[in-house]
């Protein structure tokens, strides 16, 4: 019998049966670091918008007002073009193709004004909501699981 310069049946199937192992073990930790990563966008965004926000009070004397959420009220697991008519007129543009969150800058009597951010990257209907408001960061206002 000569030198064998393949692998036998046995230890292909082996090797398959491993790979398959880790797969299933590296796949759920995957798929919760990049749905983390997705909802780490509302805080930044908002702290961005916020500090927009302020700096068209600066220069305007008054706050560029986006009642309704932007780019819409259903937000998703898929980036959404930008568009946001009340951001845009203060010039702020996120990075990126698109976001997964959507935002909404309301007149708040206590605060001037006070931004909100929803998302839902995980599809179950639960949304997580975020708001900023002038002299705070972003802050988590929905239940610390919801995705």
């Amino acid at each position: 019998m000569g030198p064998r310069h393949a692998f036998s049946l046995l230890e292909a199937l082996a090797s398959i049966a491993l790979l398959g192992v880790l797969a299933a073990v590296a796949l759920p930790s995957w798929t919760s670091a990049s749905q983390r990563a997705q909802r780490a966008e509302l805080p930044v965004t908002l702290d961005g918008l916020l500090a927009a926000e302020l700096a068209y009070y600066a220069a305007e004397g008054r706050y560029a007002v986006q009642p309704s959420f932007t780019p819409d009220a259903l937000p998703g697991r898929n980036p959404r073009p930008w568009v946001g008519e009340g951001f845009d007129r203060m010039g702020y543009r996120p990075d990126g193709p698109g976001v997964i969150g959507s935002y909404a800058a309301m007149a708040s009597p206590s605060y001037g004004i006070e931004l909100h951010g929803i998302s839902d990257v995980d599809g179950d209907g639960r949304w997580s909501w975020w708001r900023a408001r002038p002299g705070e960061a972003a802050t988590m206002m929905s239940a610390e699981n919801a995705w």
